[in-house]
């Protein structure tokens, strides 16, 4: 825990450090949002070669905290900004114990609201970013990776409020050609998947 809230921070100065261009033009829009969060991240599975064959290594659920940085662009329309952390593990058949692994997600995205005057506002969000792999005593790899959700945020005043989500994380790991004949290439797309439902604490900054 102490370690998520540590990541929180220190991600919490580099993502504003990130919006800070975009804040003046949110005068005219409205303003912005951070919403830290927690939530429950459910795992996923891997393939990866090993001694000539192909193992499934599937991914643990648990705990995932981070923050969320939303930048009004018109009454229905936000950019924003996420960064989120797991620290879970892996159960592969090379190991006799399950490999501990972190899984970061820096994702830009659209979000759309579709009652932004109400106090109850449903939205949908869709973007692209970055998935960082960490596992423990190997070097991490980061690859491309999408996501998309929903959720309903509940504002009790003009500044505070809260958010409720679920939201689909893909990741793209690799492709591998399996074998090829006269006409086609045949083989298999390797990629992450994960499904995450959280809460968060809405601060809302301007109009």
């Amino acid at each position: 825990m102490t370690r998520a809230i540590q990541n929180i921070t220190r991600i919490s100065l580099v993502l504003g450090v990130m919006a800070l261009p975009l804040l003046p033009s949110t005068a005219s829009a409205g303003g912005f949002e951070l919403t830290p969060f927690m939530g429950y991240q459910f795992g996923g599975d891997v393939t990866t070669f090993f001694e000539g064959s192909y193992h499934d290594v599937s991914i643990s659920s648990s705990e995932n905290f981070g923050l969320m940085v939303n930048i009004d662009l018109s009454d229905t329309a936000q950019l924003e900004f996420l960064y989120s952390t797991q620290d879970t593990g892996a159960d592969a058949k090379r190991f006799d114990d399950t490999l501990g692994l972190t899984i970061d997600y820096w994702q830009v995205s659209g979000l759309w609201s579709f009652n932004p005057y109400e106090q109850f506002n449903p939205y949908f969000v869709v973007g692209l970013g970055a998935t960082s792999l960490r596992p423990d005593g190997f070097s991490g790899e980061t690859k491309f990776s999408g996501n998309f959700g929903g959720g309903v945020k509940i504002q009790f005043s003009d500044a505070i409020g809260l958010r409720f989500e679920g939201r689909l994380y893909g990741t793209y790991i690799n492709s591998t050609t399996s074998y090829c004949d006269p006409w086609w290439c045949y083989g298999y797309t390797n990629s992450l998947y994960q499904f995450d439902v959280s809460a968060g604490l809405i601060i809302r900054f301007g109009d």
